[in-house]
């Protein structure tokens, strides 16, 4: 994987600005997202990078992959499909990012996010990688777990203010059931709630890691998003009925409204 190869440096290297140059990575989450990245949260949360073509030909060359050098690979997927923001992917077991993860600003065609190489969803001993500070999931009261970078993000800035929850996410849907595997594995001794995607793929993957907690006897509640959306409504007056996941929510509703709806819901179901 690319994490034998330097991913944490590759990823330093792509967040490395100059004095008073402005966090463009920021502004484009901000602007284009609607996600509130302009306080401390953000600035102490997992982490994102601006990368454009020029910004990753300024990567050490000395960084090298197995199938070549992941400035390279960078170079040829911003060349077919626009700047990026990066994306960290730490593991479970020491937070070290292992790999990353690219959301396509204004991405030509389908393809909006990709990857850099190797296996993203775990380590070789099946750990599990995630998104936000994996390595800090067993020391939470409650466990915030949700599927993908953007969704993650905004549990991460969400949560912030309130050190007893730390939010994860897994790389994929897939991946949701290697981490109920691992806390199962691991006796976690605090509570779950999985901020799930509600398409039909997020429900089923959900429904699975559930299980797998459900049989090891670990707490566990699924975010009530009925409750959300009725509680964002009443504030102000947006229909997230149909939103999938928090990544539309945030296009849809004020993010004060987001934060002080989201938070509720969570605690509602302790």
């Amino acid at each position: 994987s690319v994490g034998r190869y330097g991913a944490s440096d590759v990823f330093s290297a792509l967040r490395a600005r100059k004095e008073n140059e402005p966090d463009i990575a920021a502004k484009w989450l901000t602007e284009a997202r609607h996600i509130d990245c302009t306080g401390p949260a953000y600035r102490d949360c997992a982490g994102t990078a601006f990368v454009t073509p020029h910004k990753a030909a300024a990567l050490p060359d000395s960084l090298k992959g197995k199938n070549g050098s992941p400035r390279e690979v960078l170079r040829h997927q911003l060349r077919q499909h626009g700047n990026a923001v990066a994306f960290p992917i730490r593991s479970a077991k020491d937070n070290i990012i292992k790999n990353i993860r690219y959301r396509f600003t204004a991405p030509p065609g389908k393809t909006k996010i990709v990857g850099m190489l190797g296996c993203a969803d775990s380590d070789t001993d099946g750990t599990p990688r995630g998104y936000g500070y994996a390595g800090a999931c067993l020391r939470a009261d409650t466990l915030v777990v949700t599927e993908g970078a953007i969704d993650t993000l905004i549990a991460e800035l969400l949560v912030y203010p309130f050190p007893p929850y730390v939010a994860v996410g897994a790389v994929s849907a897939s991946g949701l059931s290697l981490w109920a595997r691992w806390l199962a594995h691991k006796r976690f001794q605090g509570r779950v709630v999985f901020v799930y995607h509600r398409d039909q793929a997020g429900r089923q993957a959900t429904e699975q890691a559930r299980q797998t907690l459900l049989k090891a006897k670990i707490q566990h509640e699924l975010f009530d998003w009925s409750r959300f959306a009725h509680e964002l409504w009443d504030t102000s007056e947006s229909d997230i009925t149909k939103a999938n996941d928090l990544g539309d929510v945030a296009k849809l509703a004020s993010w004060p409204a987001i934060e002080s709806c989201f938070l509720h819901t969570l605690r509602g179901v302790q």
